[in-house]
């Protein structure tokens, strides 16, 4: 079902302007694919075709040379022969006037016959020649020329349709992100809005509703699944989240029922800090989830309860309120009444702890009675020490003493 949907008129906005982009573009790289394509046409038409054709048309040329210039030569041996029988015939007689005639037409016809054949000697000589260049320069020079301009052609269709790509994934990104705007709940359950109680907006105003503004990434309602298990979300201070890890044990006591205990156990740990953490660089705070393995049909999102993690648990020990201790002279010290009153101050090992008890590993025997406010029994000098050198939290054993307080357990 569909959940809520974000105000997308400006991406569609933007998308009228990209779809004329992209068209202007697809035109772009069909006529460059077209011009192509036409340039490589003209490639083959000049290999296959234009070139063939002139030099068929070269070679007839020089085959009708050579006719015409076999047809010269014999009509300029006719006509040398014919002027060779008139002057033996008329060798010995009188010229008469036709004879003359004759003689002057038989000249004419020779000069004819030898210009005729000189000029069919030069027309096989320029067919040729054109031949040669055709062959050896003409028709490399236009390939390479037409081939150049094919390449040129190709290399700016894939420029027209890279740029055509380019503006269709933009399209294609306005489209996913205006869908995007419709959110759809992935499964059932109840949707609420994703306010944190402890933060509102600048204008006092929840931070989710409906007309506000929302972020990239920002998380704007959730889908609850009553019928399942509901888990805790709370927050671990940066001193404690090194003792806190998936699968410890835990119980809740949720305000609205103080009576009732929960078993449960945490989920999972946040790997870096909360958001509103980086604000502030003193406290960070990683968000815990602990999941509640016990259904309690009363139990509403929003409530507030208060979680116990179990950190270690151990049997037989002697224990002491965390207060009963104060550290100064580089020590843990409790003060213990003595049987004749009055107090004396004892340095103890401390082990485990937590908010509220700490385990005493050797300093004090099990039923010694010791100050729960020993602070008032020191010195003027020891409490300007302790001013001086706050008193350091009780640790487990082994630990870092830097390491801080752990949370609340037992």
């Amino acid at each position: 079902d569909l959940v809520c949907e974000l105000d997308s008129s400006g991406l569609r906005d933007q998308l009228v302007n990209q779809e004329i982009a992209e068209q202007r573009s697809s035109a772009a790289y069909l006529n460059a694919k077209l011009s192509r394509e036409v340039a490589e046409i003209a490639v083959a038409e000049y290999v296959e075709g234009i070139f063939k054709q002139d030099l068929y048309t070269l070679k007839s040329q020089i085959a009708g040379a050579e006719a015409a210039i076999q047809k010269a030569e014999d009509r300029l041996e006719r006509t040398q022969r014919a002027r060779q029988r008139m002057s033996e015939v008329a060798k010995d007689a009188a010229k008469t006037p036709a004879d003359l005639a004759a003689e002057l037409d038989i000249v004419d016809r020779l000069e004819n016959a030898e210009q005729s054949l000189q000029k069919e000697r030069k027309t096989l000589e320029l067919a040729r020649a054109k031949l040669d260049v055709l062959e050896k320069y003409t028709r490399e020079k236009t390939t390479k020329a037409l081939k150049v301009e094919a390449e040129r052609k190709r290399t700016e269709e894939l420029g027209k349709k890279e740029a055509w790509v380019l503006e269709k994934n933009k399209t294609e990104k306005l489209k996913k992100q205006i869908e995007a705007c419709r959110i759809f709940a992935p499964r059932g359950g109840s949707v609420v809005y994703a306010n944190d109680p402890g933060r509102q907006g600048s204008n006092g105003r929840p931070q989710v509703e409906e007309g506000a503004t929302v972020r990239e990434r920002q998380k704007i309602a959730s889908v609850l699944d009553l019928a399942g298990p509901m888990q805790v979300n709370l927050k671990v201070p940066a001193s404690k989240v090194d003792f806190v890890a998936p699968g410890l044990r835990a119980t809740v006591t949720v305000d609205a029922f103080p009576l009732t205990t929960l078993p449960a156990a945490v989920a999972s740990v946040a790997p870096l800090p909360d958001a509103t953490s980086f604000v502030s660089t003193d406290n960070k705070f990683y968000t815990t989830k602990v999941r509640i393995e016990e259904d309690l049909p009363a139990l509403r999102p929003g409530m507030t309860a208060r979680v116990e993690i179990k950190i270690s648990e151990l049997d037989n020990v002697l224990a002491l309120p965390i207060n009963a201790v104060v550290r100064f002279d580089g020590k843990d010290q409790v003060a213990v009444q003595q049987p004749e009153g009055g107090f004396e101050w004892r340095a103890v090992v401390l082990g485990v702890t937590n908010d509220a008890m700490t385990e005493v590993k050797s300093g004090l025997k099990s039923g010694d009675i010791v100050a729960l406010k020993p602070v008032a029994l020191l010195s003027d000098a020891q409490k300007r020490q302790i001013a001086a050198s706050p008193t350091a939290p009780a640790r487990p054993p082994g630990e870092n003493p830097n390491a801080g307080q752990r949370p609340s357990g037992r």
